[in-house]
């Protein structure tokens, strides 16, 4: 924790640790999906999509790059597109006592409430 603390200032801000961070690790989803929202919420809906794209590239459940992917293609009129991310974003929400809220954060999904089963990316 000291050491994060001490190179904090190395970033400067929240945008550059995550471009840093995809910079030095392509296959970082999570770094993709974070700078992803970061760019949609400051320059609007669809900033992010690259991002996005890379983050569902490398872990293909990631849920809120689906969800904004999602919600990308249904703004653009991709029907098929919306209905793809929408599914996996659905199957997070709906498959059997999983988590939604810890989706976007880990790469292995506790299921609720006994924590035997665990959603885990392929290859991991």
């Amino acid at each position: 924790a000291t050491a994060t603390f001490q190179r904090a200032g190395v970033f400067g801000d929240v945008e550059t640790l995550w471009r840093r961070t995809v910079e030095a690790a392509p296959n970082a989803w999570l770094a993709h999906a974070n700078l992803g929202n970061l760019l949609d919420a400051r320059e609007g809906a669809g900033a992010g999509v690259e991002h996005h794209r890379r983050a569902v590239e490398v872990y293909p459940d990631a849920f809120e790059s689906n969800n904004a992917l999602g919600n990308h293609a249904a703004r653009q009129g991709e029907a098929a597109g919306a209905e793809r991310h929408g599914r996996v974003v659905l199957g997070w929400l709906f498959e059997d006592s999983v988590l939604p809220a810890a989706a976007p954060h880990s790469a292995a999904i506790t299921r609720a409430p006994s924590g035997s089963a665990q959603r885990t990316r392929s290859g991991a």
